[in-house]
């Protein structure tokens, strides 16, 4: 008959591996939408207005908040998905910014193709390190 530690240890890891998928998840997400907006986007030069902190964060990030006038719209502001800690972009800065033509507001900051496999590569490594501890311990 299975004991609680082997049921708590089994929990965990299935807690570890569903994290880390949807870690996963998220930065497959993000590179997507960006490269999509690579290929069908259009560009213009935005400038960060403020910087938005959200408690609700487990370690609250800076959300930065840019102005850009998309082609045939009114000029817009709006809050950027990403948030950085330390902050990645100071007030006044000007940041390239590619929108979805039909949607303004679907937006990313900067043209770097990279940036989500870092992220990636990190969820990745603290995934097997967890898994890899909860191993040990048993």
């Amino acid at each position: 008959m299975p004991t609680v530690s082997a049921f708590v240890d089994a929990l965990l890891e299935i807690l570890v591996v569903a994290a880390l998928g949807f870690g996963i998840y998220l930065t497959a997400a993000h590179y997507a939408k960006r490269r999509w907006l690579q290929r069908y986007g259009l560009r213009t030069i935005g400038v960060v207005v403020r910087l938005e902190t959200d408690t609700s964060d487990f370690e609250a990030g800076y959300y930065p908040v840019v102005r850009f006038e998309p082609l045939g719209h009114a000029l817009l502001e709006a809050r950027y998905a990403i948030g950085n800690r330390p902050a990645a972009y100071t007030c006044g800065e000007t940041v390239l910014i590619l929108y979805d033509p039909n949607q303004p507001t679907r937006f990313v900051i900067g043209d770097a193709p990279g940036q989500g496999w870092a992220w990636l590569l990190a969820v990745g490594l603290v995934g097997a390190i967890l898994t890899y501890c909860l191993h040990l311990v048993n």
